[in-house]
């Protein structure tokens, strides 16, 4: 650029020197034929002032010329920069998107192994499982057997912990070959229902395993309960009825309450459970939902639970095309969504309740 630059001045001076050096000259030779005292004076004098115009005038158009060359030069090195700069940018782009493909690619491939390797570690839980429950009847059954025979105090003490213990361990069992079973359930073992019917077997099961408990109950279901539902009536069922009790037993011990609020939210129907217990805390937030989860507060009471009830809630909500989700409401509480997806023709159709 500096090069072009000393060019084009050099260029213009070589050019004004020109002109200059013409009018010098037809000057010395106008005054010359003044002093010969010509008779065609005016004639040269004419003569000297066209040419010197038609010199003056073919130096400056060479010079135009000459600049307009230089500013499409220009103009063409700009573009070319500029065409190789938004080059540079797209070999950029395409690197990064290549990146973020090859990475995407290398995750999807992990998410599947570990996807995988999960599903086959429960399958072998499952069958732990069921190779665990001959023998827990084989106790059980010696446990009854001992609290009829005449046993002392102590005695008698230790089978009916035995028997707990081996009702709590077919109970344990029982949950993880449920949790396994979500796996190999597909849509074509689903029922078509309408909501209205399905709230009104939940109720009942809800009534009958809990009519030990003192507290108050709010079923808000302003949807319209026509709507058809295509779900597995069994396990989504058990999810919520699991949710419910969990509620009910964290619930504020002077004045129990639960509320189910059932919602459509764009293509879902959503299962809103509240108790006016404590809140969520961080860590709950984070991975109560989690398979074996444990907070701090079950692992040190005296009715631990395994971790195993939101992690099945879980996995039917994902079954049906939903999802769950733990909320700390602003009105205080603690609040569980299973969501569910509606059937095409529902969709769309209803408002949030």
């Amino acid at each position: 650029m500096a090069i072009r630059t000393r060019n084009f001045k050099s260029l213009v001076w070589t050019t004004s020197l020109k002109i200059v050096f013409f009018h010098v000259l037809i000057f010395v030779l106008i005054g010359y034929e003044f002093t010969q005292g010509s008779n065609h004076v005016l004639f040269t004098l004419f003569f000297w002032a066209g040419s010197l115009l038609l010199i003056t005038l073919y130096h400056i158009l060479k010079l135009l010329r000459k600049i307009d060359r230089e500013i499409k030069m220009l103009k063409s090195k700009k573009l070319l920069e500029e065409n190789q700069s938004q080059f540079f940018r797209i070999e950029e782009m395409l690197e990064v998107y290549s990146d973020l493909r090859s990475s995407h690619q290398e995750n999807a491939r992990l998410l599947e192994r570990e996807q995988q390797h999960n599903q086959e570690l429960i399958l072998q839980l499952s069958a732990t499982s069921h190779d665990l429950k001959t023998p827990l009847t084989v106790i059980k059954g010696n446990a009854e057997l001992l609290e009829l025979a005449q046993l002392s105090q102590p005695q008698a003490d230790y089978a009916a912990e035995i028997l707990q213990a081996s009702h709590k361990m077919e109970e344990y069992c029982g949950s993880l070959i449920d949790y396994a079973k979500t796996f190999q359930i597909d849509s074509n073992q689903f029922s078509q229902l309408s909501l209205g019917d399905f709230l009104a077997d939940l109720q009942d099961d809800w009534a009958l395993f809990s009519k030990q408990e003192n507290y108050r109950f709010y079923l808000q279901e302003d949807c319209d309960l026509s709507l058809i539902l295509s779900i597995h009536l069994d396990y989504l069922k058990r999810a919520l009825l699991n949710i419910l009790l969990n509620a009910l037993e964290h619930a504020n011990q002077d004045q129990k309450e639960v509320k189910l609020m059932v919602s459509v939210q764009q293509d879902q129907l959503v299962f809103a459970i509240w108790n006016n217990g404590p809140a969520f805390s961080e860590e709950m937030l984070l991975g109560a939902e989690q398979l074996f989860y444990q907070s701090d507060q079950s692992r040190n009471s005296a009715n631990p639970h395994h971790g195993i009830g939101l992690a099945f809630s879980k996995q039917v909500a994902l079954l049906h095309g939903g999802r769950l989700t733990l909320l700390n409401p602003d009105q205080g509480g603690a609040c569980v969504e299973l969501a569910v997806a509606l059937k095409a023709n529902n969709k769309g159709s209803q408002s949030r309740c």
